[in-house]
């Protein structure tokens, strides 16, 4: 019998179509101490946390959801931050970057040479999912070129100084887990980037165990002082 006493209950809230590799995210937070539950995402006033991870674009998009978000942020704490996630769901976010700076791919002047998709837990990078095989960020495996990931980290600074100037809660700047989808150019030497997705966002946790374990840890690490 396992000694480990299990206080936090974290609900990983998915639909049929969700986010793979929840089975092998459950058991690296049951390491750690913390109980990942998978759920529709009703009845959250036990929970710890609630992350939604595995949602379809249409729910998403919904006023249903904005109606289930309110209530959610009544029974227990949403990550990422509710701020975030109703900017994000807004096909406007991209332009929210592009005000601030943010190199946005124009898909009606520009072609795309490759593709890459960097993954952020706690503001940190993690590893990348790209059309080749993915790529953890360690002394093992190549990293993506420093071009990707300074473009990456301008993005994340972008949000920063959005939420900032948005007066969202303190810590609706720095997801918890983000996505962030880049394209080499054609002709040009600095990335564009496509899209944020922090709702649902894709995390390639069946693609290896390095992931699952990496994001239990972030998990772990921000749900501690709730």
């Amino acid at each position: 019998m396992s000694d480990i006493n299990i206080q936090k209950r974290v609900a990983l809230i998915s639909d049929s179509s969700g986010e793979r590799g929840l089975g092998s995210l459950t058991s690296a937070l049951a390491s750690r101490g913390v109980a990942g539950e998978p759920t529709a995402g009703e009845g959250l006033a036990n929970f710890t946390a609630a992350l939604p991870l595995g949602l379809q674009q249409n729910t998403i998009t919904s006023e249903g959801f904005v109606s289930w978000l309110a209530s959610a942020q009544e029974q227990t704490s949403i990550l990422n931050h509710p701020h975030f996630l109703l900017w994000n769901r807004r096909s406007e976010y991209l332009d929210d970057l592009a005000a601030v700076g943010i190199d946005v791919f124009d898909e009606t002047t520009e072609s795309v040479s490759r593709t890459h998709s960097l993954v952020y837990f706690n503001g940190e990078y993690a590893y990348s999912l790209s059309e080749a095989t993915p790529t953890l960020a360690s002394a093992a495996t190549p990293a993506p070129e420093v071009p990707l990931l300074n473009t990456g980290a301008l993005v994340l600074r972008a949000i920063g100084l959005i939420s900032r100037s948005s007066e969202w809660a303190a810590t609706s700047g720095l997801p918890l887990y983000l996505r962030i989808d880049l394209a080499e150019v054609e002709g040009e030497a600095r990335p564009r980037l496509i899209a944020v997705d922090g709702i649902a966002p894709g995390l390639g946790l069946a693609t290896s165990p390095d992931h699952a374990q990496m994001f239990a840890q972030a998990i772990a690490e921000r749900v501690e002082f709730l």
